[in-house]
């Protein structure tokens, strides 16, 4: 997961949200969604770590192969 550090006004105005916000920047592009969390919810996260090493997650980025988007759309429609 990536983790973006904000400044403390953007984060004060998070703090008070209690459900789903869609966050824009100044041109109204939506940049994401904020789902806020729970202290508890937060805690129950702190002790899970991946089943992949961190190699098997390099190795599986780098090696050729997959279907893309059509490929899989094709083979679904045979079915």
């Amino acid at each position: 997961m990536t983790r973006v550090i904000v400044e403390d006004a953007f984060a004060s105005q998070l703090d008070s949200c209690t459900s789903t916000v869609e966050v824009c920047d100044v041109s109204g592009k939506v940049l994401g969604m904020y789902f806020p969390a729970s202290e508890a919810e937060v805690a129950g996260y702190a002790d899970i770590e991946s089943p992949f090493s961190e190699d098997e997650i390099r190795r599986r980025v780098t090696s050729p192969g997959g279907s893309t988007l059509a490929e899989i759309w094709k083979r679904l429609e045979q079915r």
